[in-house]
């Protein structure tokens, strides 16, 4: 997010409408990886040819519902080892 505001009251803001080169810095991915993304469905606006924006909220929602971690299945089970159930 990024960050805007006096000293001591600064506040975490997503702009409306974002360049590919700056919802890549707020990402922290390069831009081509912006472009990757769009194939991928990542949803954007095309006004002309070469301007592409992306609403922010809608982005940062997508990506972390993309790739954001889960923690684990309920039925998830770990594995024991063979030799730590010998070795008791």
């Amino acid at each position: 997010m990024l960050r805007f505001g006096a000293k001591g009251m600064e506040t975490n803001v997503t702009p409306a409408l974002l360049r590919k080169r700056e919802l890549a810095k707020l990402l922290n991915v390069c831009p081509r990886t912006i472009e990757n993304l769009m194939r991928a469905g990542l949803p954007h606006l095309k006004p002309s040819s070469r301007l592409v924006l992306f609403n922010g909220d809608d982005a940062l929602g997508w990506f972390q519902e993309r790739f954001a971690t889960k923690g684990r299945p309920s039925s998830y089970q770990p594995r024991v080892r063979q030799a730590e159930e010998g070795a008791r």
